[in-house]
């Protein structure tokens, strides 16, 4: 199509990209409708940036600007952010307008460029309610998602039909991020980071059939004690509620693994086996439904950590190894409660064991 061009020329070249937008879109049905497309796409909330930075091993960053600096930048702008919260929707309205009118005047202003990140692709999430950049320094997120409002020089172009999206935020005290993992000499940021990151190419395997047979319904890690970690389930939640079995292939359970249950907003109740000693970072965060949080009643709960924000945005989990609607029971054993962990759920009343040091 107009001739050779790599990837990046493709991207930039607007023409180039919506002709294979349109392409798609207009063959969609007689050609690629039995295609699985499947579109990844990652963004990081401004506190974690902090983390690219002090792990950039590249030296990328330090080779432009002193780290302590963009540090320092990108609390700031968060604050600045998190203050103006009320006035947000109104300031998104106007001000993106503004800049999209900008833009069209003077497209090759880099001061209009910033305003549009600024402004356009800082958002706030419904959880963590952080400061989003809906961008990896590089992409925006709609445009690796295949989302965009199309062009009006070229016939329906528009969002990708058909796509099914995978969207990764990275966020600070994620566990499952590792910044040594990139998968070239570069800053640890989303792009990055994608290709070697647990989370997506664990979304990415429950997708693909590999021709293996694999009799177990999850997935899971060993642990250094020869114990098991539960990953996912590897099914569907047909039901509700889901019980985490003790053990798996006669192994026993003893962790919930980050993100473990991302996105299956379907679950209003899970049951934890005793043998549970620790919750991971994310592990429920934003299911909007969870309302019951049980443990299995043969002998007490073992549990010792929660992560940090495990159970952040679950706006309706109002029991936690309790009977009494509104009441947080923390087992006796739990030590270590960490930042965020039940931020936005619908608590009214907490009991704190008394061997918790760490809160």
């Amino acid at each position: 199509m107009n001739g050779q061009s790599d990837g990046l020329n493709d991207i930039l070249d607007a023409d180039i990209y919506y002709d294979y937008n349109t392409r798609w879109n207009n063959n969609y049905n007689a050609l690629y409708k039995d295609i699985k497309a499947y579109a990844i796409g990652s963004y990081h909330t401004l506190s974690s940036l902090t983390g690219v930075v002090n792990n950039d091993y590249s030296g990328f960053i330090s080779s432009y600007v002193a780290p302590e600096l963009v540090v320092a930048g990108l609390g700031l702008l968060n604050d600045i952010k998190i203050s103006s919260l009320v006035s947000f929707v109104p300031e998104k309205v106007i001000l993106s307008r503004v800049t999209e009118i900008l833009g069209y005047f003077y497209p090759e202003s880099k001061i209009v460029d910033v305003a549009e990140i600024i402004l356009q692709e800082l958002n706030y999430d419904k959880y963590p309610m952080f400061v989003s950049w809906y961008n990896d320094i590089l992409v925006p997120l709609d445009s690796k998602l295949g989302n965009d409002s199309g062009s009006a020089s070229h016939a329906n172009s528009g969002s990708y039909i058909g796509f099914n999206k995978i969207t990764r935020p990275f966020l600070m005290n994620d566990e499952s991020v590792d910044y040594e993992k990139v998968s070239q000499v570069m800053p640890p940021v989303g792009h990055n980071l994608e290709a070697r990151d647990e989370i997506i190419i664990g979304k990415i395997l429950d997708v693909l059939d590999l021709g293996v047979n694999n009799d177990s319904a999850y997935v899971t890690a060993e642990n250094e004690d020869g114990t098991l970690t539960f990953v996912r389930y590897r099914g569907t939640y047909s039901d509700s509620v889901f019980i985490v079995p003790e053990s798996i292939d006669g192994v026993t359970v003893t962790a919930i693994n980050s993100w473990a249950f991302d996105g299956e907003n379907n679950v209003t109740e899970v049951q934890l086996p005793k043998t549970i000693k620790k919750i991971g970072s994310y592990a429920f965060a934003g299911l909007e439904n969870l309302t019951t949080i049980t443990f299995a009643e043969n002998g007490q709960p073992q549990l010792e950590e929660i992560g940090p924000e495990a159970f952040l945005g679950c706006v309706n989990l109002s029991r936690f190894n309790s009977i009494v609607m509104g009441e947080l029971s923390l087992p006796s054993s739990v030590e270590k409660v960490w930042g965020h962990s039940f931020y936005n759920t619908a608590f009214s009343e907490i009991n704190i064991g008394s061997n918790v040091s760490y809160m």
